[in-house]
């Protein structure tokens, strides 16, 4: 078993659609895949992993050197455009015994994020598994490497790594050979500091205030709303947010029939943030807090949808509010990380 570590940012190096030959189910060997880094260079610009596959043809339960027949590339791509990187993709391969899954034995090769950060890809933190199979009737097993796009298989890009048996013997793993694909998917962060100048506030008159960078800026009304412009470098699908934002919160308020709410004015206010209008969360923080600051943060998963060109995420409350005092103010050295 063996777990390999990819840099940050994959992508496919020599997805060119041709073959790599694995082993081929003869005379009762056993087929081996084994994964080592690759350090930047010719092979892969950025470094990543490649995948060796062979026959066992001494039987010692290792592919050494002499009898690896086939390579493929998983590359790391260059640096994100959008902010810093996240978890790190792993690689890890384990033996499978004869019977169900492989009739004559194989590998299971599995992927997913390194979660945790011990440079090991724990049994939690799987998040795709293929199989490769010895040949059988000396059908040779190929893996072939391909660049995945932005879709429904990876947010921002990736590789797919499919295997199977060359039925037809020409050397390719043609499509309808294919038996298993995997998905080492790319992460591209968009990571947005708020408040910033490029953050307005709005009243409920309809006027619009920027707050100035390094600056916060009270509201005396929980009505008051903002809105957080950008724009995105790179198109690509986002999944996921996490939030971490201050407020300062010294306010009261009562409800429109003149009444204070339930709980006095200790009362939890809701917010929401959307993107482009669309709800993405809400959280509540408790008010009159007689000058406290509060940390409020999170993080969600979302039905993933495409960031391209110009956007704004909106902080607004959902309370009805009639009548209210005092002040609060979203405080500097908050972020908004995007990921997918």
């Amino acid at each position: 078993m063996r777990c390999v570590c990819l840099a940050l940012f994959l992508s496919a190096c020599g997805g060119d659609g041709s073959g790599v030959q694995g082993p081929e189910g003869a005379d009762g060997l056993n087929s081996l895949i084994r994964t080592e880094r690759v350090e930047p260079g010719a092979e892969c610009a950025a470094g990543g992993v490649r995948v060796l596959s062979g026959l066992d043809a001494n039987a010692d339960g290792e592919l050494g050197p002499d009898e690896v027949s086939g390579e493929s590339f998983v590359c790391a791509g260059e640096g994100g455009e959008q902010g810093p990187g996240g978890q790190t993709p792993l690689i890890r391969t384990e033996d499978v015994a004869p019977g169900e899954d492989c009739a004559a034995g194989g590998v299971r090769v599995l992927s997913g994020l390194d979660a945790n950060a011990n440079a090991e890809l724990d049994p939690d933190e799987v998040s795709a598994e293929s199989l490769v199979c010895t040949g059988v009737e000396g059908l040779n097993s190929l893996i072939r490497t391909e660049e995945e796009p932005a879709g429904e298989n990876c947010g921002y890009r990736g590789s797919a790594v499919s295997v199977g048996l060359d039925t037809n013997a020409d050397g390719e793993l043609g499509d309808d050979e294919i038996q298993e694909t995997i998905y080492v998917c790319d992460t591209l962060f968009t990571d947005l500091a708020f408040p910033s100048p490029e953050t307005l506030t709005y009243g409920s008159a309809g006027w619009a205030v920027p707050i100035s960078a390094g600056q916060s800026r009270s509201f005396y009304a929980l009505d008051h709303f903002l809105r957080h412009y950008f724009t995105v470098p790179t198109p690509h699908f986002v999944s996921s947010l996490s939030y971490r934002l201050e407020v300062y919160d010294d306010t009261y308020m009562s409800n429109c029939d003149g009444t204070a709410p339930a709980g006095g004015f200790d009362a939890v206010r809701d917010f929401e943030i959307t993107i482009d209008g669309v709800r993405i969360h809400t959280f509540s923080f408790e008010g009159d807090h007689q000058g406290q600051t509060l940390t409020l943060e999170g993080s969600v998963d979302f039905e993933p949808f495409w960031l391209e060109d110009e956007h704004f995420v909106h902080i607004g409350p959902l309370d009805e509010v009639c009548v209210g005092g005092g002040t609060y103010r979203w405080e500097t050295g908050g972020r908004f990380v995007f990921s997918g």
